[in-house]
Formats: structure tokens, C-alpha cells, sequence
């Protein structure tokens, strides 16, 4: 936020010198007040060095005065030396105590240098000696506004105001003092006054981008922006500004331009080369995008975020182990960002290193006992090392989370399955058909269930339901064809078999089931018309035809 400082001093330059009159005689000049002359002449010339130099050399020479030292003062507050111009106001003022200029004038210095409680108290002495004195008043409001006493601030500006109503310099410090309040609404309209009357005025366009930042009110950014362009038309705060309102007004063309123009001037700043990478990646130009990130991981490689966005680039374009690399240097420098750790856990489970992917999941799920994916990516792992206990503990520790996530439920009920731990399987899956009564999966589960507990007519049941779902593969058919048969359903098995056939013609343990069913039918001639192709497809089929009855 701009703070508007006084640029002028108090302490004028001394006049030139007249002109001798026109006598024989003239009076004698004091050396300091000659020196001061000379110092005069060289700073009307621009020559504010060679100013300086004529007053030290006086100072030297013993001729020291308050004069001489206040306007050496006024030298070294132009040429900002602002430590040096205290020094000399101070002297000046041990000489000529009680000047209301030289106290004003070391007020400027010491603010300055920040030290804003002595730099009050001389303020505070002009104003107490000269009331009407504005200047004066607006410098010890920007003094206390410093020192964070802001309704203080505000009632001298606003006493100010009471002497000038349209002093732009004390409106602009009350803006200031709002703003720094958290009153946006009434700092605005201060600015607005002032920007009614001088549109050029530069510190308040400053601020509003600022306040428009903080509000998030992109189309004021984006105004005020461009408005101080106008005034500058390579201003970086106006060009930031602008970008960022086309960012959030979703103009990434414009955005990316605007950065671009930025790393131009100033291709030494991070974040320049950062946003201009999210513009091309919002535009979809992957490439430029991972260009544009690599210029800014080289100037800060110690932050993460850089390399979580080469990262997700990376993966983008297929190339695993830049995104890896990526993703290891992110975790290096945030090693507490969950996300990092569970992205670059997923990549190195795609590459097959199971072990290393294992121990981030279970770092993930110990610190954020929350973390649902990173529990569900553990159970998996573990139900795929048949390691079926560990696996439950994950799945559940999921559920607890998400407590209707199907797959978690299905994995949940596979590892109880697995276990053959069939009374706590089923529930988990009765619960979701319950849910979601056309679940595939979790029928195929309860009716693989109930086969193994020995229960046909529920097996048959699921199926007839997966077949009513419009589940009709091969192997839903076959096993409904072979759970009738075995329930003495043969006309309804025949029909099954048939039907699985004509999915799958060659399908060698229909054939071979049709057979037995059309046998069972009194089908002879049938039954061997099936069992001769089965046979040939799969002669293994053929163990165990002898010893039928």
C-alpha cells in the first residue's frame, strides 16, 4: 500500500544574493553567508554535489551556523541521505533552537528512517506553534499512521480537511487509514473522491489495485489497472494488477500477454515466469507452460509449489520420471503437503515400485487417519499381496470415512470373502445392493458367496436378477444353466446353456453341460451331438465319461 510522503521542505533555499549597490564601498560578507551563496548558485545549476561540497568545506573551515547546517540539511535530504540531513537539522537546531522549519524539515528526515515516534513529536511542535500550518498536520497524521494509531490518524486528517476540504494529501491518508482498518467500503470512497478530481493521481490508483485484490473485485482491479496504465504505461503493479483481474475473469489470453510482457521487463522475478506458466497452462500450451515453470523453479528452487506444477505437466505428457523427479523435489521442500506425498505415492505405484509407494500410503494414512484415498490405495495393495487381514483394516478405515464408496465396499467384501469370513462379507454387500439395487458387482459377489456356502437357490436368485439387469454375458448365463441343473430346473438349464452358446459359440463347458442336461432330458441323440465338438475344443473334458453310469 502506497504511503503519500511530503517531497517538499519547510527550509527554502536561500535567495541569491542581490546585486551591490552602486558605491565605492561595500560592506563585508560573512564567510558562511558566502558559502551559502555559492551553494545557492551550484544547486540552481543542478549541481547538487558540488552544493555540498562548498557547505562542508565551510563546516571545515569553522563556519558553522545554523544556517550553514540547515542548509546542508536541505542538500542531503534532496539527494535522499536522510541519516546525514537528521544529523545537520539536529545541529541547526542546537543553534537556532525553536525553528519551526528546521523542526518540520527533521521530522521529514527521521520519518524517513522510520522513526516515526520522533518524527511526531517535531511535527507535533510545528503544529502546536502554527496550528494553520497543513503540511505540518498531514505529516504527523502519516507519522501516526505509521505507528498503527489509526482512528488517531483519521481525526488529524480529518482536522485538516476541516481547514482545506479538498487537501487531496489529507483525504488520501484517511483512505489510507481505512484501508489499513479493514474499512474498504469507506476507503474506496475516499479514493474515488480523490480520483473525481485528479485522475492522475498515482498513489490512489496504487491503492485501489490493492483494495480491489483485497475484495476481490476484479472488474475495480481491472479498471484501475488499466487506468493507471494510461498514466504509466509500463507501470509492473498496474501490469500485475491487470493480470490478475484477467485471470480471475477467466481472459487467460489477455493474462498470459500481460505476463509475458512482464518477464520482459523483469525476468529476474519468480513470480512473473510462475503466473506467465499458469496462463499457457489455462490456454492448454503444455510445452510453453513447462518452459515457463522451468525459468521459475531456476530462480526459486526451494519452492514446492513450482514443482508440484512441472509435476502434474509432466504427467500430463506421459513422461513418469520427470513427474516423479518432480514430485520428489516437492515433497524435499514441503515434506508435510499430503498432496505431494499421495500424487507422487500414485506415480511410483504406476511404475511398479510397490514397495516405495506402500510406505507413502501408510505415511499418508498414519498422519491424516482421514485421508480415504490413501487408505483405500493401501487396502488395495494389500488385497493384491493377498495379505487379507492388513487389507480390512485399510477398507474399513476408508468406509469410515466414505461410508458409501462401492469400490471400497467391494474390496471390503472380496478380503472378507477371501477369509471365507462369509457372515461379515455379506452385510457389506446387502448394504449396498440395498443402496444401488442394480449393482452388478455386488450381485456377481453375493451370488460367488452363496455358492461357496452351498446355497444354490440364493446363488440362482442373484443371477436371475443380474439376467433381469440385462446382464446376459457367457458366464452369467452358464452359471445360472448350471445352478437350474443342479436344482433339477432342466428344461430352464437347457435354455440357459442355449442361450450362453449363442453369446459365446465355441464356449467347450456349455457344450458339454448342454449335453448332460439334454441326456438328463432323454436327449440322447442331442447330448452326443454336443459332447463331440466340446470334446474336440477341450479334450480334458473328456476325463471321467467312462466311469458314468
Amino acid at each position: 500500500m502506497a504511503f503519500k510522503q511530503p517531497r517538499t521542505h519547510a527550509h527554502a533555499s536561500p535567495e541569491p544574493p542581490a546585486a551591490p549597490p552602486q558605491e565605492s564601498k561595500r560592506e563585508a560578507v560573512a564567510p558562511a553567508v558566502q558559502s551559502i551563496a555559492k551553494a545557492v548558485s551550484y544547486h540552481l545549476n543542478g549541481d547538487c554535489e558540488a552544493a555540498l561540497k562548498e557547505l562542508d568545506n565551510a563546516l571545515e573551515n569553522g563556519e558553522s551556523t545554523a544556517e550553514l547546517n540547515a542548509a546542508r540539511g536541505f542538500l542531503l535530504l534532496d539527494l535522499q541521505r536522510y541519516e546525514e540531513a537528521a544529523q545537520a537539522y539536529s545541529k541547526a537546531l542546537e543553534l537556532q533552537p525553536g525553528d519551526l522549519k528546521i523542526c518540520f524539515n527533521l521530522g521529514l528526515c527521521l520519518q524517513h528512517r522510520a522513526k516515526h515516534v520522533d518524527a511526531l513529536e517535531q511535527f507535533q511542535k510545528a503544529v502546536a506553534a502554527n496550528p494553520d500550518w497543513l503540511e505540518a498536520r498531514v505529516s504527523s497524521g502519516i507519522s501516526t499512521l505509521h505507528l498503527k494509531r489509526h482512528e488517531e490518524a483519521i481525526e488529524i486528517f480529518d482536522e485538516c480537511l476541516r481547514l482545506n476540504p479538498t487537501l487531496e494529501a489529507a483525504l488520501f491518508g484517511k483512505a489510507v487509514a481505512f484501508q489499513l482498518q479493514g474499512k474498504l467500503d469507506d476507503s474506496r470512497k475516499v479514493y474515488e473522491e480523490i480520483l473525481a478530481k485528479n485522475p492522475a493521481s498515482e498513489e490512489s490508483l496504487l491503492n485501489m489495485i490493492s483494495l480491489g485484490l483485497q475484495q476481490k473485485d476484479y472488474e475495480l482491479l481491472r479498471d484501475r489497472s488499466r487506468q493507471l496504465l494510461d498514466l504509466r504505461p509500463d507501470h509492473p503493479v498496474a501490469l500485475e494488477g491487470l493480470a490478475a483481474a484477467s485471470f480471475a475473469l477467466g481472459d487467460s489470453a489477455v493474462a498470459k500477454e500481460l505476463c509475458l510482457k512482464l518477464t520482459e521487463s523483469a525476468p529476474q522475478i519468480f513470480d512473473h515466469w510462475f503466473n506467465l506458466g499458469i496462463a499457457y497452462q489455462r490456454l492448454g500450451q503444455i510445452n510453453d507452460a513447462v518452459q515457463a515453470y522451468t525459468r521459475a523453479r531456476a530462480l526459486r528452487p526451494d519452492l514446492a509449489q513450482v514443482h508440484i506444477q512441472l509435476g502434474g505437466l509432466y504427467q500430463e505428457q506421459s513422461d513418469v520420471a520427470a513427474a516423479r523427479e518432480s514430485f520428489e523435489q516437492a515433497l524435499a521442500h514441503a515434506p508435510g503437503r499430503t498432496d505431494v506425498k499421495y500424487q507422487l505415492a500414485w506415480i511410483v505405484e504406476q511404475q511398479g515400485d510397490i514397495e516405495r509407494a506402500e510406505t507413502l500410503y501408510r505415511e499418508i494414512a498414519g498422519a491424516n487417519p482421514d485421508h480415504a484415498d490413501s487408505h483405500f490405495r493401501l487396502g488395495y495393495m494389500r488385497l493384491q499381496k493377498n495379505d487379507y487381514p492388513a487389507a480390512i483394516d485399510s477398507f474399513r478405515a476408508c468406509l469410515a470415512q466414505r461410508p458409501e464408496w462401492r469400490e471400497a465396499e467391494l474390496n471390503l467384501a472380496m478380503a472378507y470373502w477371501k477369509l471365507k469370513q462369509y457372515s461379515n462379507a455379506t452385510p457389506v454387500l446387502e448394504n449396498l445392493i440395498q443402496r444401488e439395487p442394480s449393482s452388478v458387482e455386488g450381485l456377481r459377489a453375493l451370488a460367488a458367496i452363496a455358492l461357496d456356502e452351498g446355497n444354490t437357490e440364493k446363488a440362482l436368485e442373484y443371477h436371475l436378477h443380474l439376467h433381469k439387469l440385462g446382464e446376459t454375458t457367457p458366464d452369467v448365463l452358464y452359471n445360472s444353466a448350471l445352478l437350474s441343473q443342479k436344482l433339477g430346473k432342466i428344461d430352464d438349464a437347457i435354455l440357459l446353456y442355449k442361450a450362453a452358446l449363442a453369446e459365446k459359440p465355441g464356449f467347450a463347458e456349455a457344450l458339454l453341460n448342454l449335453g448332460h442336461a439334454l441326456k438328463a432330458a432323454g436327449k440322447d441323440e442331442e447330448a452326443k451331438a454336443c459332447w463331440i465338438p466340446a470334446i474336440e475344443a477341450k479334450p480334458e473334458l473328456a476325463a471321467g465319461y467312462f466311469s458314468q453310469s
